[in-house]
């Protein structure tokens, strides 16, 4: 997927390398899909544990919009969603903050 949607659209490896070279220590840095050097490394073992601990329910948020009536939706959810096993605690999250940008930076399309 990564071959299709991103290295042979030059605008989409542009975009890439722009966040990667604006964003020092936000995650915005790295590509949603991951990049193919990680991506080669990984294996299903990894793959299977990144899930299992984060796609859990204590890691989730239900957004609902429209005319509802939240009783009902809660009830639902509850109802759907209360099957699944709570996930580990996770971590408290770390927010980075970038630093003051005061130097230049270029990225070339080649």
């Amino acid at each position: 997927q990564r071959r299709s949607r991103i290295d042979s659209n030059p605008q989409a490896v542009l975009d890439e390398e722009v966040d990667a070279t604006l964003w020092q220590n936000q995650p915005y840095r790295i590509p949603v899909i991951g990049w193919m050097q990680e991506m080669e490394k990984l294996n299903r073992t990894d793959a299977m544990a990144f899930y299992d601990k984060y796609y859990t329910p204590n890691n989730a948020v239900l957004v609902v919009a429209g005319d509802v009536e939240p009783e009902v939706v809660k009830a639902l959810a509850e109802k759907t969603y209360g099957k699944v096993a709570r996930g580990p605690d996770l971590p408290p999250r770390i927010r980075p903050v970038e630093p003051e940008q005061n130097t230049r930076r270029t990225v070339t399309l080649s």
